[in-house]
């Protein structure tokens, strides 16, 4: 062979090399071609010639030195390419995810297959997350389904209703459940998930529930009352039997004896059926032969005393002498509730730790910071079905029951949300129905 030429091929051999992650150095035998080496190693010839700089593959010879790219050098390739695309994708989607509600893909999928598990609506998704629709996301992609102050704010507005529709209110300090918070109250499970409008039975720390309201008391009273009647079950019952037997629904038996499912029932043992009966029959006692065998009649459950409270008049808002202005200042965010904007009261800006007054006679039904996006606030019913809501206050000085005159001191103002001004956040409703402070207030 040319020394000249096995020089030339072989520094071009070495300068290849930079250009290559991995690469193996096959020396040529005898009757081998291009393409028999491309067969025994894997590789396209295309990429042998490459690699060496080699123009006619006719004139390898036997005993040349070549390098072959390897497999290695292919895979590592071609997850170079595909982790630089799956960071493409994922640098497009620039989302600060601790502002979000996340929803981790647990397989990968698609945008759209999010919206049906989540319910969300593929087009909002799209926005939250700079993606396309058809974007694959693997699994462990975190996707942002909701911000949370969007879910902050409906928090807040759902419990803001709870406060000002309730006449009895109850703040758990620990996790608890629907039906332990039946039990201490006295009422029924069903009651409080159709006041709070919930569907789960867990109940978290700080969690405000509406125990009673005079609305649905009322409602309940147009209902049939209930009477109870004892029951020995017998060998062979079912749940559904017995419901069957009585007329009622199988869930009611298990909430009125705490039994978790149709498996605590045991023969022998007495358990309570309630029975419905109408007030005119309610007075009258059930003849005998309208009972089954074996069954006692026990007291009405003991109900808790009634809430009073004044009777609402019919009006549509108060004079402009009735409400006094809670605290001097300059408005900075009006009232505004519409698809773009949702700032349902006044942010009014002061100084730092200025009183703040009842806008008018009413009493306290509740103070916290459990309504989040307000920091601490003090909310306070008054008469004709108006309730006036006191935010990001600094400090309280009224308690939940207290009775309070109009010009009465009720708080401090405190640090406005996500500022360092200081002010009031304040809120008129009407009923639940938030209304325009500045359509009540002296101009």
């Amino acid at each position: 062979m040319n020394l000249k030429l096995s020089i030339k091929r072989g520094l071009i051999a070495v300068l290849s090399l930079t250009t290559l992650s991995f690469a193996e150095t096959y020396e040529v035998k005898k009757g081998d071609t291009i393409e028999k080496i491309s067969k025994k190693f894997g590789v396209s010839q295309e990429e042998i010639l490459k690699a060496n700089n080699i123009k006619d593959p006719r004139k390898l010879r036997a005993g040349d030195k070549i390098e072959i790219p390897t497999k290695k050098s292919q895979k590592e390739e071609e997850k170079s390419k595909k982790n630089k695309k799956e960071s493409s994708t994922e640098n497009k989607s620039e989302v600060d995810l601790s502002k979000c509600e996340i929803y981790e893909i647990k397989r990968g999928g698609r945008l759209e297959n999010v919206a049906k598990r989540t319910g969300v609506p593929v087009e909002k998704l799209e926005k939250l997350n700079n993606l396309d629709r058809n974007s694959w996301l693997k699994a462990g992609t975190k996707v942002c389904i909701a911000r949370k102050s969007e879910r902050e704010e409906k928090e807040s507005r759902e419990n803001l209703n709870i406060i000002s529709s309730c006449d009895v209110i109850y703040n758990p300090k620990n996790d608890t459940s629907l039906k332990e918070i039946a039990r201490r109250f006295k009422v029924s499970v069903s009651q409080l998930k159709k006041l709070n409008n919930l569907k789960s039975d867990k109940v978290k720390a700080g969690q405000i529930i509406c125990i009673e309201s005079e609305e649905l008391s009322k409602k309940l009273e147009k209902k049939p009352e209930k009477d109870y009647v004892i029951y020995k079950v017998k060998r062979g019952d079912t749940l559904q039997k017995i419901a069957d037997k009585f007329n009622v629904s199988p869930q009611d038996i298990l909430e009125e004896n705490n039994l978790k499912s149709e498996k605590s029932l045991k023969a022998g043992e007495r358990i309570k059926i309630p029975i419905e009966v109408s007030k005119k029959t309610a007075e009258e006692k059930p003849e005998k032969n309208n009972l089954p065998e074996k069954v006692e009649k026990i007291p009405q459950a003991e109900k808790l005393p009634p809430q009073t409270k004044p009777k609402e008049e019919e009006i549509s808002l108060p004079t402009e002498n009735l409400f006094i202005w809670p605290v001097k200042g300059d408005i900075i965010a009006k009232f505004e509730n519409s698809e773009q904007i949702r700032h349902l009261g006044l942010d009014i800006k002061t100084e730092c730790k200025k009183d703040v007054v009842a806008t008018y006679d009413g009493k306290v039904i509740y103070t916290g910071d459990n309504v989040k996006g307000f920091g601490n606030i003090v909310v306070i019913r008054h008469e004709n079905g108006f309730t006036t809501v006191y935010g990001y206050l600094d400090d309280i000085d009224v308690k939940i029951g207290q009775r309070v005159k109009k010009g009465d001191v009720i708080g401090k103002t405190g640090k406005i949300k996500d500022s360092d001004m200081c002010g009031l956040y304040f809120e008129v409703r009407k009923g639940i129905t938030p209304i325009d402070p500045l359509a009540v207030l002296p101009k």
